[in-house]
């Protein structure tokens, strides 16, 4: 990244002691912009980590009723631990927010 020049500096430091009332944006155009169809982390990929886990034969036989494809049925162990951690870290919100299902790949 390059380096600001002097002037810049000077400007931007001129801007910080200003209020936000003293700064002229006019020369800034107009956007309207409807944000009410936007998603947050639609497109966010969390990093996932493959490991081995040992899990009870309950466990695993209860999942394996639940969802007999492999592949999404580690994916709901994965949502169900994801709603734990939530939980346990963000007790306050009661219930597992929308984007973290969808921020987890499911």
């Amino acid at each position: 990244m390059a380096k600001l020049t002097e002037e810049q500096q000077a400007e931007l430091r001129a801007l910080e002691e200003m209020s936000d009332e003293e700064i002229d944006f006019s020369d800034i155009p107009e956007r309207d912009v409807d944000w009410s169809k936007a998603r947050r982390g639609l497109f966010y990929q969390p990093v996932k980590r493959e490991i081995t886990l040992a899990l009870d034969e309950y466990v695993i036989e209860w999942f394996e009723e639940q969802e007999p494809d492999e592949e999404n049925r580690h994916e709901a162990m994965n949502r169900v631990l994801l709603e734990y951690v939530l939980k346990t870290r963000f007790p306050k919100w009661g219930k597992m927010p929308e984007t973290a299902v969808r921020e987890s790949g499911n």
